[in-house]
């Protein structure tokens, strides 16, 4: 009887152990990064579902050619206002936001846009992609 199949054997499973061992660390590290991103896939989703906001009023000044909104956080996350992206007509506007930071739910701040023209439709994109537009502007 030969002693070769319990040799090949025993040299098979060597290899196995050893690239195993070396193939391991590599994968504690992509375990931990697919960890982490259900984590923030989690985070997201308790965002999207928690985020909301209305525009509870949009006035246009023609005098001053300044259009005033008032944007309310009416969800369960605060949210910084810098999150919030103003589009006028389709086109993203810069506007001054007042109070700047953090948006606390229930609280709400004013945006002022300088030099518009009579808008046709004011939208507001939020965090996570939610948005909320309005085609009735109220003159000042």
């Amino acid at each position: 009887m030969s002693a070769g199949g319990p040799v090949a054997f025993a040299i098979i499973l060597m290899g196995l152990v050893i690239g195993f061992a070396i193939a391991q660390p590599s994968m504690e590290g992509a375990m931990d990064e697919l960890r982490e991103a259900r984590e923030e896939m989690a985070d997201h989703m308790v965002g999207m579902k928690n985020v909301d906001f209305t525009l509870s009023s949009v006035s246009y000044n023609n005098t001053t050619s300044k259009l005033n909104l008032t944007i309310n956080n009416t969800g369960s996350e605060t949210f910084v206002s810098s999150d919030l992206l103003l589009l006028v007509d389709g086109v993203y506007v810069e506007a001054e936001m007042k109070p700047s930071g953090i948006l606390y739910p229930t609280c709400g701040l004013k945006a002022t846009i300088y030099n518009q023209t009579q808008p046709e439709i004011i939208k507001v994109v939020g965090p996570w992609g939610i948005a909320r537009s309005t085609d009735s502007v109220e003159e000042e």
